[in-house]
Formats: structure tokens, C-alpha cells, sequence
């Protein structure tokens, strides 16, 4: 039940609007919420109170803000020694929120694209055979392709969330165990229906592939208030779940109801399902 998330931690601004600007436009926000997040952060979070043991691979800034991403770390139980603080600011996230619940997101990298190749396949090769390794695409290439190699050779399994897409990230797919993304990212992957996928699919749930015929895994209808984060409360529990062998539809269907909780309150972090929450959804 071991899993290392490799990731990006980030300060989270969010606004809400009435609807989300299109090209050119100016539009008013209502009062703005500070938070914490990132999608390595958010991850290793919900992984953690999902039950695993969680170790999480990142850099912070030297500031106020990274200061508290790693006093909330510490408090989630995640262990921080492949935590680095380097020289600068920490990353941070402006999402625009519409009142649908509907989001884009604005996301610095500065602070953990400085993770290097060397860096990452260290805290890989530290884990135990048979841990998972949870990526998303806020890395470097160079930096996830590494990461992906030494899991390989490590004996760790890979749950790879294409997220934000880079076209190179094609090339890792059939190194790794397991993708988490949305249907834009599905489709601009190619995912064949042979490819071990969760295909999530915002209010409809999401869809099972590449263990025999596709399941699908509706959600429960509900007014979303902000859809921030949840795609990563859905892969932090779905990855936590696999990593203490609960089945594949088990787990998915954990998930999706984990992320329908979030999506019910405004925020990131602040809107996560507690552990007894996840808990009550199943072992």
C-alpha cells in the first residue's frame, strides 16, 4: 500500500464568475478564495486519507506559502523527504470557477520544474517493490519520462494523469500501469479501448477500460458548486485504493463518489472528503 506521488504543490486562487471568459473578454469576478492545492498535492492528499502510505516527491519555494504546504503535509501524514524547498516562490494556481461549478485553471511550474531526472528516479528507487508511482503532467518530459523508466525498473507500478497534456506524453503510455484522463486528454492520447484507463467523465462519472469490456461508473446527481480539484480527489483515491488491492471497479466506484462529495463545496483542499468521509465509502 506504499505510493509515491510526484507532483507539483501550489497555493490556489479562485474566482467566481458568471460565466467563463472567451477570447478577448473582461469579465467581473466576486470575491476570491485562497486555498491550498496543486495536482500533486491534491493527489497525495486524497491518497492519503484514502489509506495509503504516502510519500510525496516535490519542491516548494523558500515563502510564506511553502511554509504552510509543508506544515499541511506533515499534518496529513505524507512523508516529506523527497520534499525540497529550493530559492524562490512557490507555484500557484488562478482558477476562474463559472456558477455551474465549471473551471479553467492557470497553473505556475517554476518551483517544480526544477525537479530533476536524477531527482525523481532517486525517490523512486527508495520506494519498495510493488508500490505504485502516481505522475501528472506538471513535470518536465524529461522528469516524467525518467520517473516512468525507474518505476520500470524498479518493480513499481505507474498510474499516469496526463495532466496539463504534452504531446510527448504518448510516448510512456505503454510503460506504465494504469492512465487517469479526462476524454479531451483520451482522445488527443489515442487511447485504444485496449489500453488500461480510467476515462473520467465530469457530471456523467467515469468509464473503466483495459480489463476486459468497458464498465461504465455513473455518478450520483448533485448541484456542483466547484469542480476544482476534483479529478484529483478521483485519482488520489482510485490509485490509494489499487495500491491496497481492492478491485479495479471497486475502486473506480470509491472514487467517483469521493469526488462527488468535493464537488459540493467551494474550494480545493478545503473542500476534500475527510478520511472518515472516505472511509465510510468503503474498505
Amino acid at each position: 500500500m506504499h505510493l509515491l506521488v510526484v507532483g507539483n504543490a501550489a497555493v490556489d486562487r479562485s474566482y467566481l464568475v458568471d460565466a467563463l471568459p472567451g477570447d478577448g473578454d473582461s469579465v467581473l469576478a466576486g470575491a476570491g478564495h485562497l486555498d491550498q492545492g496543486g495536482k500533486g498535492f491534491n493527489q497525495a492528499v486524497m491518497a492519503a486519507r484514502a489509506g495509503a502510505r504516502v510519500a510525496f516527491a516535490t519542491v516548494l519555494g523558500d515563502d510564506a506559502s511553502g511554509q504552510a504546504l509543508r506544515v499541511t503535509l506533515a499534518a496529513e501524514g505524507i512523508d516529506t523527504r523527497f520534499t525540497a524547498t529550493r530559492a524562490g516562490p512557490s507555484d500557484e494556481s488562478i482558477a476562474l470557477v463559472d456558477r455551474t461549478g465549471a473551471n479553467c485553471i492557470v497553473t505556475t511550474t517554476s518551483a517544480v520544474r526544477t525537479l530533476t531526472p536524477a531527482d525523481v528516479a532517486a525517490a523512486v528507487r527508495a520506494m519498495p517493490r510493488g508500490a505504485w508511482l502516481l505522475l501528472q503532467g506538471n513535470l518536465t518530459i524529461e522528469a516524467t519520462a525518467a520517473a516512468v523508466d525507474a518505476a520500470v525498473d524498479a518493480g513499481l507500478r505507474t498510474a499516469f494523469n496526463p495532466s496539463p497534456l504534452d504531446a510527448a506524453h504518448g510516448s510512456l503510455l505503454e510503460r506504465v500501469a494504469l492512465v487517469v484522463a479526462n476524454a479531451v486528454e483520451a482522445r488527443a492520447l489515442g487511447l485504444g479501448p485496449h489500453v488500461p484507463a480510467v476515462i473520467t467523465l465530469g457530471a456523467a462519472g467515469a468509464r473503466l477500460q483495459g480489463w476486459g469490456a468497458p464498465v461504465a461508473v455513473p455518478a450520483p446527481v448533485v448541484e456542483a458548486v466547484d469542480t476544482v480539484g476534483a479529478g484529483d480527489v478521483l485519482a488520489g483515491v482510485l490509485v490509494a485504493r489499487l495500491a491496497r488491492g481492492v478491485p479495479p471497479t471497486e475502486a473506480l466506484g470509491q472514487a467517483v463518489a469521493a469526488a462527488v462529495l468535493q464537488v459540493r463545496r467551494r474550494g480545493t483542499f478545503s473542500a476534500f472528503p475527510s478520511r472518515d468521509a472516505i472511509g465510510a465509502l468503503g474498505p
